[in-house]
């Protein structure tokens, strides 16, 4: 079953000064409010990524120097090039869906001014971030947004096939795999940005220099950056981002091939939320 979730949130924000903020926080509850408690396991990113999500994983025990693939470089043959081919990773994830997000508008501020924007001063080299005091006057728009799971049935089959020598193979079939068997993602962040005269200067001579959608690229955004009008920028960002995922351990090698779904899988304690 495949089913997106649409989610709109526009807003306009005033930038002026760093504020007290947890991104992940914000995202947790706001995933917990649309989706409900089958959500509280879940682990929140602290910061907007595109990877290290769904299929992700490790050895023996979650935690960060124990990974060993994330996502699509764990899958043999699998490349995604579109956005669709991203959200599904070869026809082995389903979409399941949820009600619209609702924020405040002091939470819709706090993620503007303190999760995007602050990758947007680094790749210009402007110092300070958001303490700079600069009005800055954004419109954020986030969506549609799915929550992705691994079918079993459809990842054991994909798994008979590997050759002997696969890592990937030998842990599952092992019973010793650590996985992300499931993740929530926002398709999309598009941030339209109005600046004073000194930041278009500097933001102008990183587009042109051709190096800012790079370093964006490079922050686990691949985004990009383009002048819509004097003064306005349009800050795209290209691939789904990352909002929450669920770790699992696998129980044994009496879990292969023995039931539809990772219900006798434990839940593991992820490390990127403390």
């Amino acid at each position: 079953m495949k089913k997106s979730i649409n989610i709109s949130l526009i807003f306009m924000v005033l930038f002026l000064a760093s504020s007290c903020f947890s991104y992940n926080k914000i995202m947790r509850k706001a995933v917990k409010i649309s989706l409900g408690k089958d959500f509280k396991k879940y682990a929140a990113f602290s910061y907007p990524t595109n990877n290290f999500g769904l299929f992700t994983s490790f050895e023996n025990k979650l935690a960060s120097e124990n990974q060993y693939c994330a996502m699509a470089s764990c899958l043999d043959g699998i490349e995604p090039d579109s956005k669709e081919e991203w959200l599904h990773l070869g026809g082995l994830a389903d979409i399941g869906k949820g009600a619209p997000i609702q924020l405040t508008e002091s939470k819709k501020t706090k993620i503007a001014v303190n999760a995007v924007l602050p990758k947007l001063w680094d790749a210009v080299q402007i110092e300070g971030g958001s303490e700079n005091k600069r009005e800055v006057k954004t419109t954020l728009e986030i969506g549609p947004a799915y929550v992705r799971f691994i079918n079993k049935k459809d990842f054991e089959e994909y798994i008979e096939q590997l050759p002997p020598g696969n890592k990937y193979k030998q842990k599952y079939e092992s019973g010793s795999l650590v996985l992300i068997v499931s993740d929530v993602v926002v398709e999309y962040l598009s941030v339209k940005i109005e600046v004073d005269d000194t930041l278009e200067v500097k933001l102008d001579a990183g587009i042109e220099a051709g190096d800012i959608s790079e370093k964006l690229g490079k922050a686990d955004l691949d985004a990009k950056l383009e002048k819509s009008s004097s003064g306005t920028y349009e800050l795209t960002v290209d691939r789904p981002v990352i909002v929450l995922r669920l770790a699992k351990r696998q129980p044994g090698i009496r879990s292969f091939m023995t039931s539809d779904n990772f219900d006798d899988w434990e839940i593991v304690k992820d490390f990127i939320e403390k």
